[in-house]
């Protein structure tokens, strides 16, 4: 079962804004788990900080997750956001083929 969870980092500092809004996402990822990860990423552009996905431990996944993350990499660059992936999974890479992603490690194209 996939493992979607939200992050709001902040500083070291208890007291200070938070730096970046994180999404982790894991395990197998399906059309049953496409609605959370939505909510997710909806949430994260209205936050001000930068957006931060990590699907390092990403085993599978269905073209509806495909199609969310595109189209919420699309509206994010539409908006001005950037994006970082400083943990693309392989699978993903592989089964894909994401060229702006597997260019350089930490890269924020998409």
């Amino acid at each position: 079962m996939a493992k979607i969870k939200k992050l709001v980092r902040k500083d070291a500092c208890t007291s200070s804004p938070p730096t970046s809004t994180t999404i982790l996402v894991d395990g197998d990822m399906t059309i049953d788990r496409v609605q959370k990860l939505r909510g997710h990423l909806e949430e994260a552009l209205l936050t001000e900080h930068p957006i931060v996905i990590v699907t390092s431990a990403l085993k599978r996944f269905d073209i509806a997750t495909v199609q969310l993350l595109y189209t919420f990499a699309r509206t994010a660059r539409n908006q001005g956001r950037k994006i970082r992936w400083p943990g693309v999974s392989d699978v993903l890479i592989d089964a894909i083929g994401l060229p702006n992603l597997e260019d350089e490690p930490n890269s924020t194209a998409v």
